[in-house]
């Protein structure tokens, strides 16, 4: 997410004004210093590096869509 807000179980996902998934899980990551989530999304929302919005509290919050996993450890 953009912000510093998480995003919660059952939390909608939007794109252009239209409802296109919603949130699995979400945290604030301390290693990483962000909000991230997981979402199940319609397929055509669902390509790297797309723009959607994340309802928290009423409030939709800027998201960026990305492949899983979010972080790989580095070197053997």
């Amino acid at each position: 997410l953009a912000g510093r807000r998480i995003a919660r179980a059952g939390a909608a996902v939007w794109s252009a004004g239209r409802r296109v998934g919603t949130v699995t899980s979400g945290t604030w990551t301390p290693f990483l210093e962000r909000s991230i989530a997981m979402a199940l999304l319609d397929s055509e929302h669902a390509v790297a590096d797309g723009e959607v919005e994340v309802e928290v509290r009423d409030r939709r919050e800027g998201a960026r869509v990305r492949k899983l996993p979010f972080y790989r450890r580095s070197g053997g």
